[in-house]
């Protein structure tokens, strides 16, 4: 059983299930750390919670820490059993390595090979290996 943290979505819009985040700021009114969408043209923000279901947007949710094995939430078909998982926009998990001026973040690896039903074995803690190119 993942360990759970329950963070605020200040997003605007709603956190779908699987979707990698970072922290931002604090909610008072909530008592809850205020996440957002890691992604990988944004210098701040790397990945260090998954949501672990719809969160609304101005609610609270649950998310864990990345290492968790999600299985359905990548299509893994393109790769093979081992490969890295990257972060991509807007929180979601991609088989494709960043360019130019994206930060190259690994989150995971896969674990599963399948269109409908791929798994991803997250990180403990992603690892940044570029962060782009020099602006």
């Amino acid at each position: 059983m993942p360990q759970i943290s329950v963070l605020y979505n200040g997003t605007g819009a709603t956190i779908p299930y699987g979707r990698l985040l970072y922290i931002t700021s604090w909610n008072v009114a909530n008592g809850a750390f205020v996440c957002a969408l890691a992604d990988n043209d944004v210098a701040a923000g790397v990945a260090r919670f998954v949501s672990m279901e719809n969160i609304a947007d101005a609610t609270v949710g649950d998310a864990a820490p990345l290492d968790q094995l999600l299985t359905g939430i990548l299509d893994t078909a393109a790769g093979a059993v081992g490969d890295n998982v990257y972060l991509g926009d807007n929180g979601l998990m991609t088989l494709t390595s960043p360019t130019g001026a994206n930060r190259v973040e690994i989150v995971g690896k896969v674990t599963v090979v399948s269109a409908t039903i791929g798994a991803v074995q997250l990180l403990p803690q992603s690892i940044v290996t570029s962060t782009g190119a020099e602006q």
